[in-house]
């Protein structure tokens, strides 16, 4: 039963700072000021972790554990902080990116140097997950100072809460970007179920994580130049 309440204890405290990690790259990207959205940051990341030990633990459907929460993120943007729509899809769908290819890139290193096996990115739980958890963090965290301490990011995006009742219309960068939610959000529903059961594959999950990103922030520099 302490091991049982132990491994409950690190889940959902792992997921929280998971979900502070994801929201807080968005975030930095944008260059939105994460201290003056702290409490807002935490109840997304305790509703994610939540919901994720729901449907990882109780449910046993970890396949759908990104897409669920990248859709409760998008929920998070939009009504709590009153983003606009696109935006709302577009800002949490680069932040995931990078936590995901994060990840991604830190689990073969590990691999490699012996500290974790094949067998952990199936599991829930244990010591090469929250191994690989913490490490992801801590990169995810640094690359949010790195964004910070230098003055790194797209600023075309105004801090919210913005007018939500305004709409949006696909043109030009715009569809592009579109475009790269929409894959995202794809990568999203899929990466899960290939890396349970072609784990020894990653290598194509991380190059179309690459391959989106790289076209994401490709479109935010132009449209950045675009509002100068």
């Amino acid at each position: 039963m302490g091991d049982l309440a132990l491994d409950i204890i690190l889940y959902l405290t792992l997921g929280f700072l998971d979900g502070i990690a994801i929201v807080a790259l968005g975030f930095k990207v944008f260059r939105f000021p994460i201290s003056w959205y702290k409490r807002e940051i935490g109840l997304i990341a305790f509703i994610l972790t939540c919901c994720s030990y729901i449907i990882r633990i109780l449910v046993g459907f970890p396949e759908l554990d990104m897409i669920i929460q990248y859709g409760l993120i998008v929920l998070f943007f939009r009504y709590l902080l009153k983003v606009k729509l696109f935006d709302s899809l577009m800002i949490p769908a680069v932040g995931y990116l990078i936590f995901d290819l994060v990840q991604l890139v830190i689990y073969p290193q590990m691999i490699s140097l012996g500290m974790i096996s094949l067998e952990d990115i199936q599991q829930n739980i244990g010591y090469g997950t929250y191994l690989v958890q913490v490490s992801g963090q801590v990169v995810c965290l640094l690359i949010c100072w790195v964004l910070y301490q230098f003055n790194l990011g797209f600023s075309f995006i105004t801090c919210p809460p913005h007018d939500v009742d305004v709409r949006f219309s696909l043109r030009g960068h715009d569809f592009l970007m579109f475009l790269g939610v929409v894959c995202s959000s794809l990568v999203f529903s899929g990466i899960l179920y290939w890396l349970f059961h072609y784990h020894n594959q990653w290598e194509f999950v991380t190059m179309a994580i690459v391959v989106i990103l790289v076209l994401m922030l490709v479109i935010a520099y132009r449209k950045e130049g675009e509002d100068i």
